[in-house]
């Protein structure tokens, strides 16, 4: 997994809390073996951190593009549009599935408490799978 070194120490103690409570990680490929497409990668399950991309359907660059954001495992926690598009294809989100991050869950309150931001809890998208840590923390 790639990422900033400003965010290395909580990424490194959040994997071994989820290891401890289990929470299952597909896998974690970095992104190039995708050749750089968040698309392949999306599909495939995989979570990533850095990718030096544009947000989705615009021409800001992403968190990813700093190594400051990180996406867990799409296919269970995809990207929700507000006109009922999914990302990636054929995702769905069912809190229920192991690897499924839903509000009030561990991981989300860990990420939140050092802050950092949950995808999940914006208005304008659900992006589940996602978490970034803004420029002005750390």
């Amino acid at each position: 997994l790639v990422m900033h070194k400003a965010t290395a120490k909580d990424i490194k103690e959040i994997f071994e809390l989820m290891k401890s409570k289990k929470f299952p990680v597909q896998k974690c490929i970095p992104i190039v073996e995708y050749n750089w497409s968040d698309n392949a990668s999306m599909a495939a399950n995989n979570t990533s951190g850095f990718n030096y991309r544009f947000i989705a359907g615009t021409t800001r660059l992403s968190n990813h593009s700093f190594g400051r954001a990180i996406d867990f495992n799409p296919v269970q926690n995809p990207a929700v549009y507000n006109d009922g598009k999914i990302s990636p294809k054929g995702a769905v989100y069912n809190p229920k599935e192991p690897g499924t991050i839903a509000d009030g869950d561990f991981i989300v309150k860990e990420f939140i408490s050092r802050g950092w931001r949950w995808g999940g809890s914006w208005t304008s998208l659900k992006d589940y799978q996602h978490f970034d840590l803004p420029d002005e923390k750390k």
